[in-house]
């Protein structure tokens, strides 16, 4: 399991700010800390990318929404 390791300063900066200004990383640490919404924000700016990268690997459009 991997687990977040922050010093209290960096761990309150993920806390407190909004999430659309955190880092991947910051987002991931959030996640990891409680922030379940952190993940929604990561799925938000990768959604479009990863279903592009899908239909081109499986031609199927449909199954990458899936």
């Amino acid at each position: 399991m991997v687990q977040a390791q922050l010093d209290k300063k960096s761990l309150r900066q993920v806390t407190e700010k909004p999430l659309g200004e955190l880092s991947d990383e910051e987002l991931v640490t959030a996640h990891l800390n409680g922030r379940g919404e952190a993940f929604e924000v990561l799925y938000d700016r990768y959604r479009d990318r990863l279903v592009h990268f899908v239909t081109r690997k499986t031609g199927d459009g449909d199954r990458a929404q899936d």
